[in-house]
């Protein structure tokens, strides 16, 4: 399956709600060779996911190893569209921490200074709904 960065679509809230959480578990923002990359790396056998992932993002390749394979996005402009759908939209620290890091790297190598966005998620303890007949 052909990926690449042609045109992009809509996707539905569901489907970008679901990539958010996937890529917490899952994803990956990294630096390399001084390049913002995101990547999430899994079994061959979910090879169906990744294919999926890149054709609703209309991005990226899926690169195949023995046992195991890879979606990549290193193209400019869909590392500003990535930007733009993880920016103030993650829930774990740790990840939020990874893609400050990234935008910043991405902000330097490339002479611009997009702003990271709050997260709109507030921790907080959970709430319990009693449900009386």
């Amino acid at each position: 399956m052909g990926g690449g960065s042609g045109d992009r679509r809509w996707l539905e809230r569901g489907v970008l709600e679901w990539f958010i959480g996937f890529t917490e578990g899952d994803g990956s923002f990294v630096v390399t060779g001084g390049k913002s990359v995101f990547s999430i790396h899994l079994h061959l056998a979910d090879l169906p996911l990744l294919y999926f992932i890149q054709n609703q993002l209309n991005m990226g390749n899926v690169y195949l190893n023995k046992d195991s394979a890879t979606f990549i996005v290193k193209a400019k402009k869909d590392i500003l569209a990535l930007i733009a759908i993880f920016n103030g939209n993650l829930f774990l620290r740790k990840r939020q921490i990874q893609f400050e890091k990234w935008v910043i790297n991405y902000n330097i190598k490339n002479k611009t200074n997009i702003e990271i966005k709050p997260n709109q998620f507030q921790p907080g303890p959970l709430s319990f709904i009693s449900i009386r007949k």
